[in-house]
């Protein structure tokens, strides 16, 4: 591909099968722990898609491309740690997206790469501590996934909707708004997702009553799940714990805290 290419530069079709092949290359190089020649090439792949939607701007292809090789770009730098620049890279990402997705409501592919995006920006700018601009993200996010399950009764749509009720109510509780983390934790609930969708909902609801002083809810919670398991495999009781350690890092606390590590230690 690259000796096509340096045969005719002109030619964008071999162009972006270039850009293609540094992706994949990325891919491969990412899979293999090797993170500085991943970048490198996921980098090479975006200066040649930059190139392309220069040259013709119109082409929808060669912008979703360019929004991949921000998105890859982005995961690349997160991996390293550098959250600040891996945000700038999303965005990028985020900003095509939400031009694609407006331009044909219909594409699910360019929606589902929406809210992709909604949920990387959310989580990073959680990351480097801008809550409030985390939450914006999040709402954006649930309106999004309101309007793809309108138009789609796909199971993994309708659990992305649930999950962005789920991120909503966790970022909320570091806004230190715990009413507004309690109803998009029901608002989570109520699509009815799969059940370790549920039982990681349910840490953020019991969350949400503690911080709101209605501790016997909290409770009630808490032991009923303690011993299920959560989204990414720990057990419920172990989330929590790890949940109330990173609520401390932040200098969220409660009294109530303790009195809930000693029901479930």
């Amino acid at each position: 591909a690259q000796k096509l290419t340096a045969h005719d530069p002109s030619n964008t079709e071999w162009q972006r099968d270039l850009s293609v092949f540094l992706e994949r290359l990325g891919n491969v190089l990412v899979s293999q722990g090797k993170l500085r020649e991943a970048q490198k090439a996921y980098e090479d792949g975006l200066a040649i898609r930059q190139k392309l939607t220069v040259h013709d701007p119109s082409n929808t292809e060669w912008q979703r491309d360019l929004s991949i090789s921000h998105e890859k770009t982005g995961y690349i730098l997160q991996a390293q740690e550098k959250p600040t620049e891996a945000l700038a890279a999303y965005q990028k990402a985020l900003a095509i997206r939400e031009r694609l997705a407006a331009q044909d409501p219909s594409n699910a592919q360019w929606q589902s790469d929406l809210s992709g995006s909604y949920k990387q920006n959310a989580h990073v700018l959680f990351e480097l501590n801008r809550i409030g601009e985390a939450v914006t993200i999040a709402r954006r996010r649930t309106v999004h996934e309101y309007r793809r399950v309108e138009k789609s009764s796909d199971a993994q749509i309708k659990e992305s909707w649930a999950d962005a009720y789920c991120d909503l109510a966790w970022y909320e509780l570091f806004n230190r708004r715990p009413k507004e983390a309690i109803e998009a934790g029901h608002k989570g609930l109520e699509v009815n997702p799969g059940e370790l969708l549920v039982n990681t909902i349910n840490t953020n609801l019991a969350h949400g009553y503690l911080f709101d002083g209605q501790y016997a809810k909290a409770q009630a919670i808490y032991l009923k799940y303690k011993a299920q398991k959560v989204i990414d495999g720990r057990r419920f009781k172990q989330a929590v714990l790890d949940d109330f350690k990173e609520l401390r890092q932040r200098g969220i606390d409660h009294s109530d805290i303790k009195r809930i590590e000693r029901l479930l230690r």
